[in-house]
């Protein structure tokens, strides 16, 4: 994670961004065989409307979101990730 200091160039309003370094790119294959890139907000959102009515602290959902990633990574194929696979 890191923390960036910006100006806001219309009215030179300082704010921090936090931004998360990417080392490589994955790739998510559909069921129909399109690729698209893998999108962690995406992920965390379905999990959190699938765990909203459960008590689950956002700090396991976040565990979750990087053990997938982490497999994801490890596959054999360069960074592609199939729908479905385990």
């Amino acid at each position: 994670m890191i923390r960036r200091r910006r100006v806001c160039v219309a009215c030179n309003f300082r704010f921090t961004t936090f931004e998360r370094v990417q080392l490589r790119e994955l790739t998510v294959i559909k069921r129909n065989g399109r690729r698209v890139p893998f999108d962690r907000d995406k992920l965390v959102r379905s999990l959190q409307i699938s765990l909203r009515k459960r008590p689950v602290d956002p700090e396991r959902v976040e565990k979750m979101v990087l053990r997938h990633r982490a497999r994801a990574r490890e596959r054999r194929r360069s960074g592609d990730f199939v729908r479905g696979d385990r």
